[in-house]
């Protein structure tokens, strides 16, 4: 019977020196689970930075667009706009009919 109690108690001890090596291997690789989550931890935090920086100058450009955009959109742009657009039409019909002017004295098939 002894030898079945020897064998019993080489067992258990072995069993016992696998859970202490394991509980080992967790405690020694918890500090290197540390530094790696304080690693993703910055790099997270430099990601965040970088976007709110990203998000100030968007800001600020579409504040800036909207400005423009109400500018061009005011009363004294709009008159302007039709005004030029008005003599460039009038300037193009001038000259579209001094063509057909021209034209209808060059060719006899236009009178």
């Amino acid at each position: 019977m002894s030898g079945m109690s020897e064998e019993w108690q080489r067992q258990k001890d072995e069993a016992n020196r696998i859970i202490f090596e394991r509980a080992d291997a967790a405690y020694y690789a918890l500090p290197d689970a540390m530094h790696e989550n304080l690693e993703i931890g910055r790099a997270v935090h430099n990601s965040q930075q970088d976007l709110l920086q990203q998000n100030i100058v968007l800001r600020k450009e579409v504040t800036a667009l909207q400005a423009k955009i109400s500018e061009l959109s005011s009363p004294g742009a709009r008159w302007k706009e039709r005004s030029i657009g008005l003599l460039l039409g009038v300037i193009a019909s001038v000259i579209a009919s001094i063509f057909w002017w021209q034209a209808g004295l060059r060719w006899a098939i236009l009178h």
